[in-house]
Protein backbone atom coordinates (compact mmCIF):
# COMPACT_ATOMS: atom_id res chain seq x y z
CA UNK A 1 0.00 0.00 0.00
CA UNK A 2 3.15 2.42 0.92
CA UNK A 3 4.24 2.14 -2.78
CA UNK A 4 1.05 2.72 -4.55
CA UNK A 5 0.51 6.10 -2.30
CA UNK A 6 4.54 6.57 -3.29
CA UNK A 7 3.57 6.22 -6.69
CA UNK A 8 0.59 7.76 -6.83
CA UNK A 9 2.18 11.04 -5.19
CA UNK A 10 5.29 10.98 -7.63
CA UNK A 11 2.79 10.83 -10.99
CA UNK A 12 0.98 13.79 -9.36
CA UNK A 13 3.95 15.89 -9.04
CA UNK A 14 5.29 14.40 -12.16
CA UNK A 15 1.55 15.27 -14.39
CA UNK A 16 1.80 18.61 -12.08
CA UNK A 17 5.62 19.63 -13.86
CA UNK A 18 3.98 18.53 -17.43
CA UNK A 19 2.59 21.03 -19.88
CA UNK A 20 0.27 20.82 -22.21
CA UNK A 21 0.58 18.22 -25.06
CA UNK A 22 2.94 18.59 -27.49
CA UNK A 23 5.30 21.12 -25.48
CA UNK A 24 9.23 19.77 -25.83
CA UNK A 25 10.40 20.57 -22.24
CA UNK A 26 13.64 21.50 -20.93
CA UNK A 27 15.38 18.58 -18.46
CA UNK A 28 16.13 21.01 -15.58
CA UNK A 29 12.92 19.94 -13.71
CA UNK A 30 14.83 16.39 -13.32
CA UNK A 31 17.97 17.70 -11.94
CA UNK A 32 18.59 16.72 -8.46
CA UNK A 33 18.57 19.43 -5.60
CA UNK A 34 21.04 17.71 -3.87
CA UNK A 35 24.35 17.01 -4.39
CA UNK A 36 24.56 14.18 -1.69
CA UNK A 37 22.43 12.23 -4.07
CA UNK A 38 21.12 11.32 -7.79
CA UNK A 39 17.45 12.26 -8.87
CA UNK A 40 16.59 9.37 -10.96
CA UNK A 41 14.02 9.11 -13.83
CA UNK A 42 12.72 5.70 -15.10
CA UNK A 43 11.31 5.53 -18.13
CA UNK A 44 9.27 2.23 -17.78
CA UNK A 45 5.64 0.22 -16.83
CA UNK A 46 4.22 0.00 -13.21
CA UNK A 47 6.41 -3.35 -12.15
CA UNK A 48 9.86 -1.97 -13.11
CA UNK A 49 8.84 0.91 -10.48
CA UNK A 50 7.72 -1.14 -8.23
CA UNK A 51 11.19 -3.39 -8.37
CA UNK A 52 13.13 0.02 -8.21
CA UNK A 53 10.95 0.91 -5.40
CA UNK A 54 11.44 -2.01 -3.37
CA UNK A 55 15.46 -2.27 -3.74
CA UNK A 56 15.19 1.68 -3.11
CA UNK A 57 13.67 1.50 -0.03
CA UNK A 58 16.45 -1.59 1.22
CA UNK A 59 19.08 0.18 0.22
CA UNK A 60 18.12 4.14 0.58
CA UNK A 61 20.13 4.68 -3.28
CA UNK A 62 18.28 7.90 -3.95
CA UNK A 63 15.45 10.11 -1.63
CA UNK A 64 14.31 11.57 -5.17
CA UNK A 65 12.93 9.24 -7.98
CA UNK A 66 10.06 10.20 -10.85
CA UNK A 67 8.63 7.76 -13.01
CA UNK A 68 6.94 7.82 -16.64
CA UNK A 69 5.31 5.37 -18.50
CA UNK A 70 4.58 6.92 -21.71
CA UNK A 71 7.45 6.09 -24.16
CA UNK A 72 6.11 8.34 -26.90
CA UNK A 73 5.46 10.70 -24.71
CA UNK A 74 8.81 11.16 -23.21
CA UNK A 75 10.82 11.09 -26.60
CA UNK A 76 8.25 13.49 -27.55
CA UNK A 77 8.84 16.14 -24.70
CA UNK A 78 12.24 15.30 -23.87
CA UNK A 79 14.02 14.74 -27.05
CA UNK A 80 17.62 15.93 -25.23
CA UNK A 81 17.26 12.45 -23.62
CA UNK A 82 17.34 10.20 -26.73
CA UNK A 83 15.12 7.77 -25.17
CA UNK A 84 15.20 4.75 -27.56
CA UNK A 85 14.47 1.82 -25.11
CA UNK A 86 11.77 0.25 -23.03
CA UNK A 87 12.65 0.71 -19.29
CA UNK A 88 15.43 3.22 -19.52
CA UNK A 89 16.78 4.80 -16.26
CA UNK A 90 18.21 8.28 -15.51
CA UNK A 91 20.33 9.43 -12.91
CA UNK A 92 20.75 13.40 -12.69
CA UNK A 93 23.24 15.26 -10.32
CA UNK A 94 22.50 18.72 -9.97
CA UNK A 95 23.86 20.01 -13.39
CA UNK A 96 23.18 17.54 -15.80
CA UNK A 97 22.42 13.88 -17.13
CA UNK A 98 25.23 11.99 -15.39
CA UNK A 99 24.28 8.13 -16.00
CA UNK A 100 21.70 6.49 -18.47
CA UNK A 101 21.20 2.53 -19.12
CA UNK A 102 18.30 0.52 -20.04
CA UNK A 103 19.43 -2.43 -18.24
CA UNK A 104 18.01 -2.38 -14.33
CA UNK A 105 21.07 -4.13 -12.62
CA UNK A 106 23.73 -1.68 -13.99
CA UNK A 107 21.55 1.20 -13.28
CA UNK A 108 21.15 -0.10 -9.39
CA UNK A 109 25.09 -1.18 -9.12
CA UNK A 110 25.71 2.67 -10.65
CA UNK A 111 23.87 3.77 -7.70
CA UNK A 112 25.49 1.94 -5.08
CA UNK A 113 28.77 2.42 -6.59
CA UNK A 114 27.79 6.17 -6.26
CA UNK A 115 26.96 5.90 -2.92
CA UNK A 116 30.11 4.79 -1.61
CA UNK A 117 32.14 7.22 -2.84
Amino acid sequence: MRVFIIFIICCSFLFACVPENNVQMNVDYLLSHSDKYYNVFIVGDHNVYEKFVEVNDEKKLTKSYLVATSMEDIQERLPSLSLESYPTFYAFDTKMLVYSTTDFDEFIAFLEESKNK
